[in-house]
């Protein structure tokens, strides 16, 4: 007689298959989530985070205050914020300290909260007539291109206090942003009569002759001067290396490389600054290091997309490679953004799009498009 053996079951070793694989995937994604973290046994290497700057207990307030002032000159500007803040819930009662954060956060290209902390700072304490708080509100204005309001404020700013050299600095901004450039030289050389070395009086000046008098040596000559006195101001050295951009794109390499260098400082003082990405994403452009100006473009955009240049510089590097597609697609977000904010594009704009809708054979876009770059400059022979 044989011995009772169990009747095999159909189908048992492709079950059994199936939960190793089950398994495997199971083990792989957990191994995969601990890497990303940081953690557990097959952990990769580990980031050393920049440390917070908070303040000190041990120190006096003003030896804080001057933590504070030494991130701002070193170009960490938010964490100099951070302090600022910290040392206003300690003195409630010190403006400036308000005045100085609010001030670092227009830096920063966050023009609207910006706006809202000087805002709330007129509000309170009888603050109407602060000169330094209208005069950042005025600069916080004009950058959302609310021209006439800004302008409204650093008049203001100026009426308050005819010798604020900063006020007068803003003001020639505004002025030279409304094409008003008798007033902007005029605002702009007072700014610099009444401190020589006042950085963004310098600043000011050089953006003048730059937008003005399209001098673009003139206009470099003042921006250096500025960084000479504060070496790490994020708006100077985001104007100075426009500049650089402006003389790269007539194939001057060397001008590439500077612009390359400048906003990769920026960049090494505040890795969260969208527009220096950006701009360094068309210098490495102009490089021909594609590889390069698609990553720093995807950086700007990730960290903010609502951002009209951010698309139309990476659309503009895509059409450079012939990326038809990708081009179009970054046009389109770029006309979907101006949408909802008081950007525009520009005749050269509409014109890529347009020669990259052709290519796709999109032509009656591609017609929309140039008619579009027409209206904005009917007398361009191109």
């Amino acid at each position: 007689m044989k011995p009772w053996k169990p009747k095999p079951k159909r189908g048992s070793d492709a079950w059994f298959f199936l939960l190793l694989l089950v398994g495997a995937v199971i083990i792989g994604g957990y191994v995969w989530v601990q890497r990303r973290l940081g953690t557990g046994p097959l952990a990769g290497p580990q980031l050393t985070p920049s440390p917070a700057i908070t303040l000190t207990p041990t120190r006096s307030i003003e030896e804080n205050i001057a933590q504070a002032d030494a991130a701002f000159n070193d170009g960490n500007f938010r964490g100099a914020i951070t302090l600022y803040d910290q040392l206003s819930r300690r003195r409630p009662n010190d403006v400036a300290l308000q005045i100085k954060a609010a001030r670092l956060t227009a830096f920063l290209g966050q023009y609207a909260k910006a706006e809202q902390r000087v805002r709330r700072i007129l509000q309170l304490n009888g603050q109407s007539k602060n000169a330094d708080a209208r005069a950042i509100l005025c600069l916080s204005l004009e950058y959302q291109q609310k021209l006439d309001a800004a302008l409204t404020e650093c008049q203001a700013a100026v009426a308050a206090d005819a010798k604020n050299a900063t006020a007068h600095a803003y003001l020639a901004e505004v002025y030279t942003d409304k094409g008003d450039c008798v007033s902007a030289l005029g605002s702009a050389q007072q700014a610099a009569d009444l401190a020589p070395d006042n950085p963004e009086a310098l600043h000011k000046l050089g953006y003048y002759y730059e937008v003005c008098g399209q001098s673009y040596e003139t206009a470099l000559s003042y921006y250096q001067r500025a960084l000479d006195i504060a070496p790490n101001m994020v708006q100077i050295l985001m104007d100075q290396g426009r500049v650089y951009l402006v003389l790269a794109s007539t194939g001057n390499l060397a001008f590439a490389e500077r612009a390359v260098d400048t906003f990769q400082q920026i960049v090494a003082a505040d890795d969260q600054n969208p527009e220096a990405y950006s701009r360094l994403g068309v210098a490495y452009m102009h490089q021909g290091e594609y590889g390069k100006s698609v990553e720093a473009h995807d950086i700007a955009i990730g960290i903010n997309s609502k951002v009209t240049l951010y698309w139309l510089n990476r659309g503009w590097m895509y059409y450079r490679r012939s990326f038809y597609e990708e081009a179009a697609i970054d046009y389109a977000h770029a006309i979907s953004n101006t949408q909802v904010t008081n950007d525009a594009l520009n005749a050269f704009d509409y014109l890529r799009y347009g020669f990259a809708l052709q290519k796709l054979n999109r032509c009656q876009e591609a017609i929309e498009n140039f008619n579009k770059a027409l209206e904005i400059a009917p007398n361009d022979p191109l």
